[in-house]
């Protein structure tokens, strides 16, 4: 994906390292899922809170890169459709929001574990649409419009 046109610049693969960094931290979360469904015993409560609020921080820094980063040339892109811009923005907010419920409700441990490996599904399906379907839309943008390069 990288040396391509847009995905190629600097502000781009922040984005993708960012991406590398919450799939670490999801792998990591959902390895201790598997312990806890394995061994309910040995589970390590606290280290699991704090994974998904280590969690929830790179996804409020995620957020605000893409809005700084992407959200000046998707307005430009879609100036026609707000609501697909209120797409990309609102979803990382809605994951940081779910994660954060999910640590607070009251659950069994079984449900929670299926609650937050649903949840850190989602966020990783979102990343492969936007790696495979929104940045080289973006890319092609930038290409056609060169003045809007580089932002």
């Amino acid at each position: 994906m990288r040396g391509v046109g847009f995905l190629s610049n600097r502000n781009c693969d922040l984005i993708l390292k960012q991406h590398q960094m919450i799939r670490w931290n999801i792998e990591h979360i959902l390895g201790q899922l598997e312990e806890l469904k394995k061994d309910p015993s040995l589970m390590d409560l606290e280290g699991l809170e704090y994974e998904i609020k280590q969690l929830i921080r790179l996804l409020e820094a995620h957020s605000i890169c893409e809005e700084e980063i992407l959200l000046p040339i998707l307005k430009e892109m879609y100036q026609s459709q707000p609501d697909i811009l209120q797409y990309v923005v609102e979803d990382h907010v809605v994951f940081q929001q779910e994660l954060t419920a999910l640590l607070d409700r009251p659950s069994s441990l079984q449900e929670k574990r299926r609650d937050i490996r649903s949840l850190l599904n989602r966020i990783t399906v979102h990343f492969i649409e936007e790696e495979k379907g929104l940045l080289p839309l973006v890319d092609r943008f930038l290409l056609t419009h060169s003045g809007l390069r580089e932002r």
